[in-house]
Parts: C-alpha cells; structure tokens; sequence
C-alpha cells in the first residue's frame, strides 16, 4: 500500500483500499464460519458419545438376561441328572433281584452235596492234627528249658564275679584308710574317736543300702530280658508250629482224599444190601414220625429267608435315602457357588465401568474450565481493542455506528449464557465494528469534497491528502496489531479445540477398547464358566455313579457277608440235624457198633482234652517251678553274701575295738605320768613362788590350745575327704542310671519300630484289597459300557430295518423276478387301482396286495443267483434291440397305467418337471431311466448295478468310488456286482 502511495500521489483511488479491507473482512468471516461448523461437529460428538452411552447400558441388561438364561440352563439340568440316577438306580436293583435269585437256587443244589463231604474229613484231620502238635510241643518245651538254664548259669558266674571284684576293691580301699587313721589316732583325743565311729557306722550303712538297691536293680533287669527273651521265642516257635502246621494240614488232606475215595467204594459195596434190607422197614416207621419236623424245618427256613429279603429291602430303601440326599446337598453347593462367581464378574464389571465414568467425567469438567479461562481472555482482548479505537480514532464520537456496535457488545455481555450465542455474538460486533469504521472514513471524505472550495486550490488537497496517508498509516498500524492479537488468540483457541477433539477422540477410542476388552473378558470367563460347569457335571456325574458303584458294591458284599454267615449257621443247623438223623438210622441198623464208636469216640475226646489240660497244668507248673527256683537260688545268693559282708564287718569291728583298747591303755598311762610329773613338780616346787606357778599354767594353757587346734584342723580335712568321696558315688551312681535309661529307651524304640512295621504291612495289604475294589468297579463299568453298546447296537438296527421297509415301499419291484410274475402283478394292481378314486384308499389297497404278492413270490424263490443271471441276461437282449429301434422315444407321453412304485413317486416327478422346464438346461425325456431309477446314494445318476445276493442296485460311479464290501441299504456281505438294463 505503501509503495502505491509514493508512486501515484495525485491520482489515488479511493476503491483499492476499500477492495483490499474487503476481501480481509470475507477472510475473517470465513474464519469465523469454520469455527462455527467444528463447534456444530463437537456438539454432535456429544449427542453420539450420549447415544453410545445408552447402548452400552441396554448391552448391561442384556447381559443380566443371559444371567438368568444360564441359572434357568443349570436347573433343567440338575433336573436331567436326577432322572438319569433314578433309571441308573432301578437298573441296578432289577440285577440285584436276578443275582440274588440265581444265589438262592445255587446253593440249594450245592448245600445238599456238601454237607456230607465236610463231616468226615473234618473228624480224621482232627485226631491226626492234635497228635502232631503235642509231639511238636514236648519237643520244644524241652529244648526251651535247657537253653534258658545254660544261660541263667553263665549271668550268676558273671555276677559272682563282679560281686567279689567290688568287695576287694572296697577292702583294700578300707584297709589303705584305716592305717592312715591309725597313725593320726595315736595323737587325738577320746571325744574324735567317738565321732570318728558315729561316721564310720554311717558310712557303712549306706554303703550296704547301696550294695542292696544294686543287686535288686541287677534282679529286675535280668527278670525283665528273661521274660522278654521267653515271649519272643515263644512267638517265633508259634509262628513256626503254624507254617508247619499249615503245610503238613495241605499234604495230610490231599492223602485223606484219596484215601477216604477207596474206603468209601469198600464200604458202599459191604453196606449197601444191608442198608437195603433195613431202610423198607425203617422208612415205614420213621415217615410218621418225622414228617412233622420236615415241615417246621422247611417253615422255619422260608420264615428265615423272608426275614432277610425283608432286611435287604430296608438297606436298599436307606442307601437311596442317602444317595438323594448326598444328591441334594451337592446340587445346592453347586448352585450357590455359581451364583457366587456370577456375583463376583458382575461386580468387578460395575466397578470398571464406573471407574471409567468418573474419568471421562473429569477430563471433560477440566476441558470446559479451559474453554471458560480462554473465552474470558478473549472477552478481555476484546474489551481492550474498544477502548483503544475509542482513543484513537476522531471521528467515533459523532458515529452512529460505533454506538449501536457498543451497545450490542454490552447486551451480549449481559444476555450470553452459551457458548454458541457468545460465538455469534463476537462475529456480528466485529463485522458491525468494522463496517462502521470504513462507513465514518467515507463519509467523512466525501463531506469534505462536497464542501465549497475543497477542489479550487491544490494546497488544501495536498494538505488533506498528507493527513490522509498519516491517518492510512495509523490504521493500518492498529489493524495489524488487532488482526496479529486476534490470530493469535483463535490460533490458541482453535489448536485448543483441536487438541480437546484429539483428546476426546483418544478418550472414544479408549473407552471403545476397553469396552471391548470387558465384553470379550465378560465372554470368556462366562464361556470358562460354561466349560467348568460341564466338566464339573461331567466329572461330579462320572464320580456320583462310582460312589453309587462302590456303594452298591459294599451294600452287595455286606449282603453276601450276611448271606454267608446265615448259610453257615444253616449248614451247622443242617449238618446237625444230618447227624441226628443219621445217628437215628444207624441206632437201627448198627446198635452195637455205633454205640461202641460213640463210647470211643467220647473217650478220645475226653482223653484228648485231660491230655491238653494236663499238658498246660504241667507247662505252666514246670514254669512256676522254675521261676520259684530261679528265686530261691537268687535269694540265696544274696543272703550268703550279705551274710559275709556282715562277718567281715564284725571282725573289722574287733579289730577296731582292740585298737581303741590299746589307745585307751596308752592314754591312761600318759594321764598316770602326767600326774605323777604334777605331783612331783608339786613338791619340787613349793617353795617356790606364785609368779612361777603362773608361767607354768599359761605354758600348759598354750599346749592345750594348740593341740586343740591341730585336732580341728584334722577333723575338717576328713569331713572335706568325705565329702568328696560321696560327691563322687554319687556321679557313678548317675552315670549308672543314666545308661540304663538308654537301654530301656532303645528297647522301646525296637519296639515301635516292630509295631510300625507290622502297620505298614497291615496298609500295604488294605491297599492291594483297595486295588481289588477298583478292577472290579472297573469291570462293572465295562459291563454297563457294553450293556449300553449293546443297547445303542439294537436300536440303530432298529432305525435299519425302518429304513428297509420305507425303501422297500418307495423302491419299484426287483428284476430278479420273471416277466411273467411282474405282468401277472401290474395287472392286479392296475385292475384294483382302477376301481379306486381316492388317492387314500388306493395307497391302502397298494400296501395290502403288495404284501400278499411278495409272500407269494417268496414261496416261488428257491435259488436267486441263477435267477438274477437269467433276468439279466434277457434283459440286456432286449434292451439293445429296443434302444436301436427308436422304441424309448415319446414313451413318457403316452397314456400308460400307473404301477405301485410309480403312482408313489409321482409327485416327485411333477416338482422335477418344474425345476427342468425353468432352468432349460435338459429336456424330459426317458423319465423311466433318469428319475424312478435315479440312484439313492449321489441321486445323480441312474442304477446301472445290481448287489449280490441282496439285490439292491446302485450306479457304476458310486460302486467304483465306495468298493462296497458291505451293502449301504441292508448291511448284508455282497458276493458280486453285476450290469442291470431297464426294458
């Protein structure tokens, strides 16, 4: 503009300036419009983010519907499951009912044959047992006595030794200190001889209460190993009897067998025409008799038998009782475990969604403070570009304009309560700001051409054109200011729009994905959920049906236990009555002799227990014996040698008494001479003075003194010796104790282990009947698998032989009958058809004749192969002569009468017309080759093959592709395939 100015002084257009502010205002206003269409674009954001919102909440519903879908799932099937036990359980106790049928019927024919067997070999075992064990017996009490008295021989020699090993010791150590005190005692007084005696009686009693407590200590602990040595070979000579006993009972009951089989034929042939003779008066006299009893007999056994069924029927009643409610108790933890976890996923899923509420909710409330803080500033801007147009520009005082500009600008201050009216607002006041300034320098101009004078002087238009180019200059200046402040803030403010659309964006997007990340947790925890459930079911199903199993198992072999223990009572009642009755008949025929065999046999029982009781009378007397001798010698013992302990002590006693005689005599004549000295120190010194008398009685007094102190101090270095040798037996004496603490610690200790060893064996033999257990669950569920199979075996044959008979009515007559028979066929069913109307009754009509024809065709059938050969060759004569004749063209035109298998697939004729008729792609021609002989398989091609021996046919392609060995339409083994043509 400048450069304009300075080129073109005179002639300057007034328009050019005009075009320019112009064309800056429109660039303003463009601006403006744009800011206007992104502030539109965000409200729209807002109402699609609201949109989403509420999507997002109707997904939440739809979720708690598929809750409650899938608790509804679990309850249809708990309710499955219940029903499937209660089949499984009345499955169960229909086998139950058989086997316990078939049991009873077992052991009747099997009690009658064993009950006389078992008798006899159970009396000749036991004579020929009992001599065996007491021979085994005697032996070993025999050997058990020699070696128990070999060792109680060599424990008292070694006692006897250490015994006589301490008292020497103890001698020499009583003769090493009593020479030492002899020589000490000489200078001592007569009131330390009595002491030394108090001590040495005390000493001495405590040494014989010690020797005492040792002996019976040695006593209790040799009693104890005797016994416990007795008890363990006892166990082992037991265990030994037992394995002997077991082996040679094997052996003696192989021989019995055989031995007994050739008496009894000996017997038989001896007895029989004895028996014979007597049984025909025997059995008239006995019948009479005894019916009565067989009857209570029987009565009594039906009443038992009806007892126990009666019992097996409450245990049934209760094992169900506590299978349902074991059942209910398992579905209702079920239950509340799901609805647990469902709880938990919906919680955390709440706690998610709302957490990301509140921060969308902050970062919006902090962007709308920012919008707010940059909408202030630019009302401030704004204010301020007002004031300083007021003050700078002349004319805006007498101007309409600016006035009206002003105070639109203070009604929109005071009336904008939106973001969008405060926008608008600022668009109006500054185009209205800008048109006012451009109309005011217009006019202004314009006024001062139309004043007089104004073009008659150049001075005044030079003047006026300096002041323009200044007052140019000036606006100029303002208006790039204003225009660079105003960039600057909308540059601010639109980067901040789009910094917030950018935010906003980044915060869609996040929410989306983390939407998407719940919904696709929420699918596969309910989908993990789902999946446990089944397992679980699945599982829990699988282990419900062994605990029944294993239940059932128990109840049967409880069963059986009771069942066994009754039969063996029955069998003793019988064997009993067997006897008692067997007696009856053998009081006839052999009196005599069976009363002989009784006495006998008494007599032997009788001897054979006096001999075992006299036997253990004696055992235990023998061991009382030799207890009571072992006691005595001990007792003995110890009475010898306590009574040698007393011996010597009574001679060291004399001894010592001797000792204090002598030491008595020597003081006595030690007190003698002392008296004598006095006496003649007395008449020595009479005369002398009483200074002299007093020095002597100090010296004397001083003696004394010393001698008494020397005596103290020997007296405390005994007591001090004593002391310590006490304080010494006594460590011993611990020492002692303590090992034989340890050695009663690792007797137990070889005991507990003896005893862990023996559990362990008894968990290792419940493990191996544990493994037992399982193969036979294992078994009987292999059996119910293949019961099952079996059962899914009958029902697809079932679906078969339906399906034969569908196809066997859809399918027309087989060829590999005569022409004749198919003519004579066609024309019953054609003359019967005829008579009928309704489609109904002739499909009645058609199943009844054809029926009766294939029971007739049946009869005439004798060898199929050799028929199906001639039919097929007759067939292919005249199929080749017809084909070359032109006979099959137009056939299906003409009025032919409808046979059984046509009149069925009639319909699906006309639909096969429709489809062909549209498509154009073939014509209908040869209908009888094309489609009733369509293959059933690929349903492409037609049947070109014939299966032998069954007769079905198929077309070439699929009997290539398939390599049938077995026939797809009945199963039957094919022998050969052969060409099939059509007439």
């Amino acid at each position: 503009m400048q450069q304009c100015l300075q080129n073109d002084n005179e002639n300057y257009d007034i328009k050019n300036d005009d075009d320019e502010q112009f064309n800056i205002l429109n660039d303003f206003e463009q601006h403006q419009q744009k800011t206007k269409d992104e502030y539109v674009f965000y409200m729209n954001e807002l109402d699609q983010y609201r949109e989403r919102k509420k999507e997002y909440q109707e997904k939440n519903s739809k979720l708690q519907a598929l809750v409650v879908l899938l608790d509804n799932q679990l309850k249809n099937l708990d309710d499955e499951n219940q029903k499937m036990l209660a089949l499984k359980t009345q499955e169960f106790e229909n086998k139950l009912q058989q086997d316990i049928e078939k049991l009873k019927l077992d052991f009747e024919q099997k009690r009658q044959q064993q009950t006389g067997e078992l008798e006899q070999q159970l009396k000749e075992e036991f004579q020929k047992d009992l001599d065996i064990i007491q021979e085994k017996q005697q032996k070993n009490y025999k050997k058990l006595l020699q070696t128990h008295q070999e060792q109680y021989q060599n424990k008292e020699q070694q006692l006897e030794k250490q015994n006589k090993q301490e008292v020497e010791a103890l001698e020499k150590e009583k003769q090493v200190e009593l020479e030492e005190k002899k020589q000490n005692i000489s200078t001592e007084f007569t009131l330390k001889l009595d002491e030394f005696k108090k001590v040495q009686e005390q000493q001495s009693e405590l040494k014989k209460q010690e020797i005492k407590n040792k002996m019976q200590q040695q006593q209790n602990l040799f009693k104890e190993q005797q016994e416990a040595e007795l008890q363990k070979e006892n166990m082992k000579n037991q265990e030994e009897l037992r394995q002997n006993y077991e082996k040679k009972l094997q052996q003696f009951k192989e021989q019995l067998e055989k031995d007994y089989e050739k008496k009894i034929e000996f017997i038989n042939q001896d007895q029989k025409n004895k028996f014979d003779l007597n049984e025909q008066n025997l059995l008239s006299k006995w019948d009479g008799k005894n019916k009565q009893k067989i009857q209570e007999l029987r009565e009594n056994y039906d009443a038992e038998i009806n007892e126990l069924e009666q019992q097996d029927y409450m245990k049934k009643q209760q094992v169900q009782d506590e299978l349902n409610k074991k059942m209910e108790k398992f579905i209702y933890d079920e239950k509340k475990k799901q609805k647990q976890n469902i709880e938990e996923i919906k919680k955390t899923n709440l706690a998610q969604i709302q957490n990301l509420q509140k921060q969308n909710e902050e970062q919006k409330k902090i962007l709308v403070k920012q919008l707010e803080e940059d909408y202030k500033q630019f009302q401030k801007l704004e204010k301020e570009k007002q004031e300083k147009k007021k003050i700078q520009n002349p004319y805006s005082i007498t101007n309409p304009h600016i006035s009206s500009y002003q105070n639109s600008n203070y009604q929109s201050s005071v009336n904008c309560n939106t973001y969008q009216n405060k926008s608008a607002q600022k668009q109006q006041s500054s185009q209205q700001s800008a048109n006012s300034n451009y109309n005011n320098f217009y006019q202004n101009n314009s006024a001062q051409k139309q004043q007089p004078g104004f073009g008659n002087t150049m001075i005044d238009g030079g003047s006026f054109l300096k002041d323009f180019e200044q007052y140019h200059k000036k606006v100029n200046q303002q208006g790039q200011d204003s225009i660079s402040s105003l960039d600057s803030q909308e540059c601010i403010i639109f980067q901040n729009k789009i910094k917030l659309e950018e935010y906003e964006q980044q915060s869609q997007n996040e929410y989306n994905l983390k939407k998407q990340e719940i919904d696709q947790k929420l699918q596969q925890e309910i989908q993990q959920l789902e999946e446990k459930n089944r397992k679980t079911l699945h599982f829990k199903k699988y282990k419900f049906e062994d605990d029944l199993n294993n239940e059932l198992i128990n109840t049967q072999n409880q069963i059986k236990q009771q069942k066994d223990l009754q039969l063996q009572q029955f069998k003793n009642d019988q064997v009993q009555i067997y006897q008692d009755r067997q007696e009856k008949m053998q009081k006839q025929l052999e009196q005599d002799n069976n009363n002989a065999l009784k006495n006998i046999k008494q007599k032997y029982n009788s001897q054979l227990e006096s001999q075992k009781q006299q036997i253990c009378h004696q055992y235990n007397q023998q061991l009382e014996q030799f207890k009571l001798e072992q006691e005595n010698d001990f007792n003995t013992k110890i009475n010898l040698f306590i009574a040698n302990q007393e011996q010597e002590q009574q001679k060291q006693d004399l001894i010592i008494k001797q000792q204090q005689d002598e030491i008595q005599q020597l003081i006595t004549q030690n007190q003698n001479d002392y008296e004598n000295l006095k006496n003649d120190l007395k008449n020595q010194f009479d005369n002398d003075s009483q200074q002299q008398k007093k020095q002597l009685d100090e010296e004397l007094q001083a003696k004394i003194r010393d001698i008494k102190e020397q005596n103290q101090k020997i007296l405390n270095n005994e007591q001090k010796k004593l002391k310590e040798q006490f304080e010494n037996e006594l460590i011993n004496l611990k020492k002692q104790l303590q090992d034989q603490q340890k050695k009663q610690k690792k007797i137990m200790q070889d005991q507990l282990n003896q005893i862990k060893a023996a559990h362990q064996e008894q968990m290792h033999k419940l493990d191996l009947e544990k493994q037992q257990i399982m193969l036979n669950d294992n078994k009987i569920e292999n059996q119910i698998k293949n019961y099952l199979e079996k059962t899914n075996l009958l029902q697809t044959k079932k679906n078969e032989l339906n399906k034969k008979l569908q196809q066997n009515l859809k399918r027309p007559i087989t060829i590999n009958f005569s022409n004749q028979l198919l003519q004579n066929i066609n024309q019953d069913i054609y003359y019967t058809i005829s008579q009928c109307n309704d489609p109904i009754e002739i499909l009645k009509e058609f199943y009844s004749l054809n029926a009766q024809i294939i029971h007739n065709i049946q009869l005439n059938v004798q060898n199929e192969e050799l028929q199906i050969q001639i039919n097929l060759n007759q067939n292919e004569d005249t199929f080749i002569s017809k084909y070359y004749s032109g006979d099959y063209i137009n056939q299906f035109g003409e009025n032919l009468y409808i046979s059984g298998s046509q009149q069925l697939n009639k319909k699906t004729c006309e639909k096969v017309q429709k489809n062909k008729c549209q498509t154009n792609n073939c014509q209908l021609r040869h209908v009888s080759v094309e489609f009733i002989h369509q293959c059933q398989i690929c349903y492409e091609n037609t049947k070109n093959r014939v299966l032998v021996p069954c007769g079905h046919t198929l077309c070439s392609k699929c009997v290539q592709f398939g390599q049938y060995q077995k026939c797809p339409s009945c199963r039957q083994h094919v022998q050969s395939i052969q060409k099939l043509f059509y007439i």
